[in-house]
C-alpha cells in the first residue's frame, strides 16, 4: 500500500514561494501584503509541521505617536510580538 503524497496548496504554494525570495524571513502581514492573500492558521500550520517553514518569535520596538496641539509627537515606545518566517533549508 502506498503513503498518500502531501502537495501544498495554490495559498501555501504562494507563501513559500514569497519566503523563497526572502531567505531572511518575513511577517505574516509583509507575506500577506506581497503575496495578495489573507491566510487562516491551518494554512501556516500545515507548512510548519510539515517542516516546510520555520517560525521565529521576534520582538519589534516601535514608537507611539500622537498628535499634541497640531503637531504629530513621539509620546512613548512599544514592544510588538510578532512571527518571522522562514524556509526550513
Amino acid at each position: 500500500m502506498s503513503k498518500l503524497e502531501w502537495k501544498p496548496n495554490e495559498k501555501q504554494v504562494a507563501f513559500m514561494e514569497v519566503l523563497a525570495k526572502n531567505p531572511d524571513g518575513l511577517t505574516l502581514a509583509e507575506i500577506e501584503v506581497l503575496t495578495g492573500v489573507k491566510y487562516a492558521t491551518g494554512t501556516i500550520n500545515t507548512l510548519i509541521s510539515k517542516e516546510k517553514v520555520v517560525c521565529e518569535p521576534i520582538d519589534v520596538e516601535c514608537e507611539v505617536v500622537a498628535e499634541v496641539l497640531g503637531e504629530k509627537r513621539v509620546v512613548g515606545k512599544t514592544t510588538k510580538h510578532w512571527n518571522r518566517y522562514r524556509l526550513n533549508n
